[in-house]
């Protein structure tokens, strides 16, 4: 039952000469409740009305209702409607969960198009249709989501707090928070990512043996500069040390920190300028070929025909059938280690509507899926993905002793579980931006890396300024 905080009041004061029990979580802020910086009776009189509000049936938290969010009822008897962008995934996560509830009353929907392509249409799905109450996103894509109170309302008002992902890669939970840091999006999967690179040539022109004295060998971009320069002048320049600018793009990309793309509401152009600068370098020193564009069958030629000793890796390149069996050549003789850094390269969380009518039923979908084990690792093993979950994943990792075949045994979960837990993101620097801005830059770059780098960003400027005018410094 919903009541108006005027009518509220007025049971307040009515309440107030008698005993009342405080509702839950009020004593937990008691104090300076409506944020003034003071502490006095208009302090005391929200106190009431919120004891008279949760008396009457009402649900809000205490900070919800302060700030005057509005209330959706709760309607049990309704399906709760899932938002996602593919069958199979559908498909799996509806059985897996019913299987688990059968009590469960859920529809999974699946929207037009997949991955990026999804950001374009769901937010006017989400608007349109009001049966939305979760939504699947793409971690690249989600803080435009989730800073839009029209598509999203974070994870509090239904009840989920932050504590409950204690077990989830840290990264995740920082790249969930709103930006009134807010968790708005818990993450059902993640894609830790490292460099895979050939044994054989590695030993051939490196002297290097294991994937530890790899590591060594590249544990700063400074490292992997000198390496690839080792292995062009040591192979005559027919090997790069990784097969593409695409390859390292995405790990460098979140190696540069404490220079975010946007300051103050405006491109920095210092950062699109330092990662042009880098790689020129790279492309200058013969360790990238900027004549192979990532994901074209040429790339992964290169993996078969000796031409590259790696190639920067995400978790879903390494299953059967997947990228590094294309590019394999012979299959066990790949080794993967972390790389000059810890970095993520995909990822999906879910997000709740604003729409929301059967929170409780919401939270249980989340939980179940994001934080806890039982729901993670069944959809680990039967969707054949990485979960954001360190000891399940080391779990899983654990069942399979004899590792990945593709990489001669080695068992890549047990390294991608660790670099998982080692990424790090400041969630001050992240903005809505920040993905497009990378890849902006990454495809102007790639089609004019011969020119200088001031007309390089100055191309760049002109894509974001067309797409972005907000982001242009005032004159």
């Amino acid at each position: 039952m919903k009541l108006k905080k005027t009518a509220a009041f007025l049971l307040a004061l009515t309440a107030a000469a008698t005993t009342m029990t405080m509702p839950v979580g009020a004593a937990q802020v008691f104090g300076d409740i409506d944020g003034d910086n003071d502490v006095d009776a208009a302090d005391a009189a929200w106190i009431l009305q919120y004891a008279a509000y949760t008396g009457a049936g009402g649900e809000q938290d205490l900070q919800s209702f302060v700030k005057g969010e509005p209330e959706v009822p709760d309607d049990s008897d309704s399906p709760l409607t899932i938002l996602v962008w593919d069958e199979n995934r559908a498909k799996v996560l509806g059985e897996l969960y019913t299987a688990a509830y059968p009590d469960a009353n859920i529809e999974i929907v699946t929207g037009p198009d997949a991955g990026n392509n999804a950001e374009k249409n769901f937010a006017a799905m989400i608007r349109s249709d009001s049966e939305i109450d979760l939504y699947l996103t793409e971690i690249a894509w989600q803080h435009k989501y989730i800073n839009d109170e029209t598509l999203s309302i974070p994870l509090s008002s239904i009840g989920i707090s932050t504590e409950e992902f204690s077990d989830a890669y840290s990264y995740t939970v920082d790249m969930g928070m709103n930006d009134k840091k807010e968790l708005a999006a818990a993450a059902l999967e993640v894609s830790p990512a490292g460099y895979c690179y050939r044994e054989d040539l590695a030993k051939e022109y490196l002297g290097i043996d294991s994937p530890e004295e790899m590591q060594q060998a590249l544990s700063l971009w400074d490292d992997f500069l000198l390496l690839g320069q080792r292995l062009y002048e040591a192979s005559d320049g027919t090997v790069t040390a990784a097969a593409s600018i695409g390859d390292a793009w995405q790990p460098f990309n979140q190696y540069v920190t404490n220079m975010p793309w946007v300051v103050d509401g405006t491109l920095n152009k210092d950062r699109a300028l330092h990662m042009i600068t880098v790689f020129q370098q790279y492309i200058e020193s013969g360790i990238l070929d900027p004549t192979i564009n990532q994901w074209d069958p040429t790339w992964a030629e290169e993996g078969k025909n000796d031409s590259t000793l790696g190639y920067f890796y995400a978790s879903w390149c390494l299953g059967d059938d997947l990228i590094l069996e294309q590019n394999g050549g012979d299959g066990g003789n790949w080794r993967i280690v972390q790389g000059p850094n810890p970095y993520y390269w995909g990822g999906t969380s879910l997000c709740v509507s604003p729409n929301c009518d059967n929170k409780d039923e919401a939270a249980r979908f989340i939980r179940y899926f994001t934080a806890e084990d039982e729901g993670l690792k069944a959809f680990a093993e039967e969707y054949g993905t990485f979960v954001n979950s360190s000891s399940v994943m080391q779990t899983i990792a654990s069942e399979h002793p004899d590792g990945n075949p593709l990489l001669g045994g080695q068992n890549d979960i047990a390294v991608l579980n660790e670099i998982a837990a080692n990424i790090t993101v400041n969630p001050d620097e992240i903005t809505k931006y920040d993905s497009d801005l990378s890849y902006a830059l990454y495809d102007v770059f790639r089609t004019n890396y011969g020119k200088s780098a001031d007309k390089i960003l100055a191309l760049f400027e002109n894509e974001v300024y067309m797409e972005y005018p907000e982001l242009e410094a005032a004159e």
